[in-house]
């Protein structure tokens, strides 16, 4: 009777987009700390050292897809030229193991020698994603996914608001927000040049935010402030900011993040 139970159990769901149901991440963060340091996780945590084992336990595990992530400011570090040499090993290494690895192409860091408030910024990484893009596909890899541009809702309010990160800035968080949408925009351009298989994965933080109680005179101030974190996604899709080149076709897998 047991048996007859479980062969009459409908079929697990086997996701069509993803290789595994559940997915693992290695933290790729590379921003500069307002003391002036630079982070790089993949090197601190030991990642960049043992990246292989780790691919093999995810496999062990049956964790097949997995997010990780390239480190610009070490491939760029002379304008226009890209040593692949802090990637190729990582790339190698998923592919040994049979993992599908979705790719951040920019975690809170770049070069030091762009400015990101210039478009040369945004000119930089689209012909670093493209380049990114190039080698990927010719090492093989088959329908990559790319993370352009991690958080960026997250990146403008750490960064152009709170004083926190990098440029260390206040009351500009908008304005980098727009900036960072222009770079992901141009980025998925270039790689859809060289990979038309590619797809794009956009993380954003969701959050809820109320009114203190008792105050209802502040509710109106904090749901503009909530729809504020659906930005990034209406950028991108053009249904805010036309101007800054968004449509349908460039917002493709939305990721929600708490």
């Amino acid at each position: 009777m047991q048996d007859q139970i479980i062969h009459n159990l409908p079929a697990i769901h086997g996701p069509l987009l993803f290789q595994s149901f559940f997915q693992a991440g290695f933290d790729c963060s590379t921003e500069w700390r307002g003391d002036g340091r630079r982070l790089d996780i993949i090197h601190s945590s030991g990642h960049e050292m043992l990246a292989a084992k780790d691919y093999a336990q995810l496999a062990d595990c049956r964790l097949t897809t997995v997010r990780d992530g390239l480190r610009w400011h070490l491939i760029e570090t002379t304008p226009g030229q890209y040593d692949w040499s802090s990637f190729l090993p990582m790339l190698h290494s998923a592919q040994a193991n049979g993992l599908q690895v979705i790719w951040d192409l920019c975690h809170f860091g770049w070069p030091d020698h762009l400015d990101i408030w210039q478009p040369a910024f945004v000119d930089g990484f689209s012909r670093f994603a493209g380049a990114a893009a190039a080698l990927v596909r010719a090492e093989g890899v088959v329908q990559p996914i790319y993370t352009p541009i991690n958080a960026v809702s997250f990146w403008s309010w750490a960064d152009g608001d709170m004083v926190s990160i990098a440029l260390m800035a206040s009351g500009q968080g908008k304005a980098l927000k727009q900036q960072l949408v222009r770079a992901s925009l141009a980025a998925i351009a270039a790689i859809r040049a060289v990979d038309p298989t590619a797809r794009f994965l956009q993380p954003e933080p969701v959050v809820h935010i109320n009114a203190p109680a008792g105050k209802p005179e502040l509710e109106q101030a904090a749901e503009a402030l909530l729809l504020r974190q659906f930005e990034v996604w209406d950028m991108l899709c053009g249904r805010e900011m036309p101007a800054l080149g968004g449509g349908e076709e460039w917002l493709d897998i939305i990721g929600v993040g708490y």
